[in-house]
């Protein structure tokens, strides 16, 4: 039986797990990616690299790691997130759902996608910098975030697309994906623009591993609402949905909630794509998620979200459609100097933006898109609560 040919369009976390585990199971492969290769690795490049999985052991923790014998681990508490835990915190995002079938897989498999992600060179470390406190002199770990890649989203693609090649896999870049081909039925190739012009490639199976369509205004209003063409895009630009068409033109079934997205508030005069001229892990720099720290408040001047309701990895992926759907799709956060030293650095990062004064009363002044005395009323209310 002849070698089968695998095709995989993309190259970000998901694509490259296709491309590493086809090659793994005996099949050539042929990833395409729409990008350079300077721009490549999709939205995976603009993450933190964290991963959410199920474990029970500090043991299970130890055997991911990039550095096993870091001084600080002898101090460290990982604690344990067992999949109970997965569970709950999963269904407290589903809106009164049970989970569904791939859900439950996703909990089921979380743990062992760890362990083969680690068979494959790909190393993890404690996230220390975001993910601990100190108590009694120990370093412990909050809300079940315990580990990231070793580099994070850059360090994540650059090592799964290190392992993709060693096995075998090859990639081709500039290859802007736009139909699969179908003959008597299936699936048998795919049609692409490449650097010289259109071309197509003939495979046994091909895996869309390019389905996000964020970089798409036209396409976030008519799958998500036209609040959403407001959105600033923080991450890459090609993510078009050009995967999710070429599926629909070829017969697929929309599935799943296309508002269902990770919308992180990010900063107000933010460009799109987050400034391309700056390194990936600058890039994140516009995020701004201490709102738990102060209050947020929209054009009217009111709170509209419970900023302290949880952890902030439970809340600052939601927080984002709560932005948007204020007068004006904006919001400010408030802060006082108590603690100033507790913001993150991208709250100073050269291209944020923020305003400061020496009394409540001047700060509400100097917003000028909010409504000043029902925004001091509001901050007062708070703080007298």
């Amino acid at each position: 039986m002849s070698q089968r040919h695998v095709v995989v369009a993309g190259s970000g976390n998901a694509a490259l797990c296709a491309g590493i585990s086809a090659v793994e199971s005996g099949a050539r492969v042929t990833m395409l990616e729409k990008a350079d290769d300077n721009e490549a690795g999709g939205n995976s490049r603009y993450t933190a690299g964290a991963m959410r999985f199920a474990y029970e052991s500090r043991k299970q923790i130890l055997s991911l790691l990039s550095a096993p014998n870091d001084e600080r681990l002898a101090s460290t508490d990982f604690g344990a997130y067992p999949t109970s835990e997965f569970i709950a915190d999963m269904l407290a995002f589903n809106g009164g759902e049970p989970l569904n079938p791939l859900q439950q897989y996703l909990i089921d498999e979380s743990y062992p996608t760890l362990q083969w992600l680690t068979s494959h060179n790909v190393r993890f470390d404690p996230i220390y910098s975001r993910q601990t406190f100190e108590k009694n002199g120990r370093l412990v770990f909050w809300g079940g975030l315990t580990l990231e890649a070793t580099g994070e989203g850059t360090g994540l693609v650059d090592a799964e697309l290190a392992e993709f090649r060693r096995l075998g896999g090859s990639i081709r870049y500039g290859a802007n994906c736009r139909r699969l081909v179908i003959r008597n039925g299936r699936v048998s190739g795919v049609e692409f623009d490449g650097p010289a012009g259109p071309e197509t490639v003939e495979c046994d199976a091909v895996v869309l591993g390019c389905g996000g369509f964020e970089a798409s205004a036209e396409m976030r209003r008519r799958l998500m609402g036209k609040r959403w063409v407001k959105a600033r895009v923080r991450g890459t630009p090609n993510n078009t949905g050009d995967g999710l068409t070429m599926a629909l033109e070829a017969g697929a079934a929309f599935e799943g909630k296309p508002d269902g997205c990770h919308a992180v508030p990010v900063d107000r005069h933010m460009p799109d794509y987050a400034n391309l001229n700056l390194p990936f892990i600058e890039r994140k720099h516009y995020r701004k998620i201490c709102y738990f720290l102060g209050v947020m408040l929209n054009a009217a001047g009111e709170r509209f979200v419970n900023e302290g309701e949880n952890f902030r990895n439970y809340t600052y992926a939601q927080f984002g459609r709560a932005i948007l759907r204020q007068p004006g799709s904006y919001a400010w956060q408030i802060f006082d100097s108590t603690v100033d030293a507790l913001l993150y650095d991208e709250y100073r990062f050269e291209h944020a933006s923020f305003i400061e004064a020496d009394s409540l009363r001047a700060l509400v002044r100097e917003l000028g898109d909010v409504d000043a005395e029902r925004a001091l009323d509001t901050i007062e209310q708070f703080n007298a609560a």
